[in-house]
């Protein structure tokens, strides 16, 4: 009987430390060297300035090469205008018509200078204005549901949504003219569920007039025409070509959702010029685990061809971890840690192709 007993406590013993260890395994994966290889130009990017926002809450709603727009995820209808050459700032509150008859879950704002949207694809409502005077109106009034809305050309905006049919993730537009809203099931690959195994971060270049969605857990991204027309798919220099996510379905059978952590491959993107800059979450082999535990790291993929050209690290700024999100305007690249912002210049050897969007 003592036997069986020892033999049980060992078992037990064994069993929470093997899940212990799995634990510690799991969260080590990110600082194992991968098989691939960066390359690594001296001083690509020069760091100008630094800028406190007093707050969590904000986000980068859009930009030029002289102006930074702040939205605010707490207050929707409330901006910041930052000037990138003084660092001077300035408060703006959105002049929205029936804003008071409007109840908002997830409402977010996006400059797309001179024109801006306040969009929630909850609702879903979209609300077009200008920046001249801040006002704005309803806009697209037979919209759809949806999870992420981004701005293309004139009168027509990408939209990534839920499948009425399979209820998977779906990418479509809606526009201006006819047809007023357009779906295709063609783009995204489904690996495990459709839903999670797809998620990942759409952009659109205007100096290419080019619509790009990049995979968060798998070595992918696409680009497409204005008319959601794949051009090609191309991978990322990782080697991590199938998601890595366990998915659970909620007792009431209605839903899914993620058991465990998911492993992400693509952190953060942007796109201006010919370029797309992927903040990647995986160390090459020939990268230092210090250098990568201290910074984020940047990979450069050329959208003319689709190949990977370079890398540069962004240091960490007043101790903060991981970056929050980047944008890229013209040769300005604005990166936010929280509360702080950073800005730095791209030098131009480097970084040929970028426009000005203003």
């Amino acid at each position: 009987m003592k036997k069986i007993i020892s033999l049980i406590i060992l078992c037990f013993v064994f069993s929470i430390a093997a899940i212990m260890l799995l634990f510690v395994l799991a969260d080590k994966m990110r600082d194992q060297p991968n098989s691939f290889l960066r390359l690594f130009p001296p001083h690509p990017v020069i760091e100008r300035d630094t800028f406190n926002i007093n707050s969590h809450s904000y986000y980068i709603a859009g930009g030029t090469k002289h102006t930074v727009y702040l939205g605010n995820y707490k207050a929707p209808l409330r901006l910041i205008i930052l000037k990138t050459a003084t660092l001077d700032t300035q408060q703006v509150r959105l002049k929205v018509e029936d804003i008071r008859n409007q109840r908002f879950w997830s409402a977010r704002v996006q400059i797309d200078s001179p024109h801006y949207y306040l969009t929630d694809g909850a609702i879903p409502i979209l609300f077009k204005g200008n920046v001249l005077n801040w006002k704005a109106r309803k806009y697209l009034f037979d919209s759809i549901f949806f999870q992420t809305i981004v701005p293309m050309q004139k009168g027509s905006f990408a939209v990534k949504s839920l499948s009425g049919r399979t209820g998977e993730n779906i990418l479509g537009m809606i526009k201006e003219w006819y047809p007023y809203r357009y779906f295709t099931d063609h783009l995204l690959q489904k690996q495990i569920d459709g839903v999670f195994c797809t998620n990942g971060m759409m952009h659109f270049n205007k100096a290419l007039n080019r619509f790009i969605y990049i995979y968060y857990y798998r070595n992918q991204f696409m680009v497409a025409d204005t008319c959601m027309n794949l051009l090609y798919r191309t991978t990322t220099i990782d080697t991590i070509s199938r998601v890595k996510i366990k998915v659970a379905t909620i007792e009431s059978g209605h839903s899914k959702t993620l058991s465990s952590p998911p492993y992400f491959v693509n952190r953060l993107s942007a796109t201006s010029g010919e370029w797309i800059f992927v903040n990647s979450n995986l160390l090459a082999k020939n990268e230092y685990i210090n250098a990568f535990d201290t910074s984020d790291v940047i990979d450069m993929y050329n959208l003319r061809t689709g190949k990977y050209a370079f890398s540069f690290y962004l240091y960490h700024v007043q101790g903060k971890k991981k970056m929050s999100e980047f944008r890229v305007f013209d040769n300005m690249m604005i990166v936010r840690w929280d509360n702080v912002l950073a800005i730095y210049t791209l030098k131009p050897e480097y970084f040929g192709g970028l426009h000005s969007i203003d």
